[in-house]
């Protein structure tokens, strides 16, 4: 593994990731993935507690991966669903 890559796993077990870390696997920053919970349209999270929030890999891959496109024209008029992955 890289420097500064995130381990999903620990020990067999999923870890949660922070909103820095799921920024950095994004490629946005965490301003960004606040307004997303916010309004809607981004990665499904975890609500650790009333100020915390986590994220999972797999969704951040889930979400990312149906916004995947092979051409322009293909993205052209895409609007992301809130309910989608």
């Amino acid at each position: 593994m890289a420097d500064g890559e995130v381990s999903p796993e620990i020990g067999g077990y999923e870890r949660l990731l922070t909103p820095l870390e799921a920024a950095g696997v994004l490629g946005v920053t965490v301003k960004q993935l606040a307004e997303w919970r916010w309004k809607g349209g981004g990665p499904r999270f975890v609500r650790v507690s009333h100020k915390v929030v986590m994220y999972r890999h797999p969704s951040l891959i889930a979400w990312a991966a149906a916004r995947e496109f092979r051409t322009a024209h293909e993205a052209k008029g895409y609007q992301p669903d809130a309910s989608a992955p």
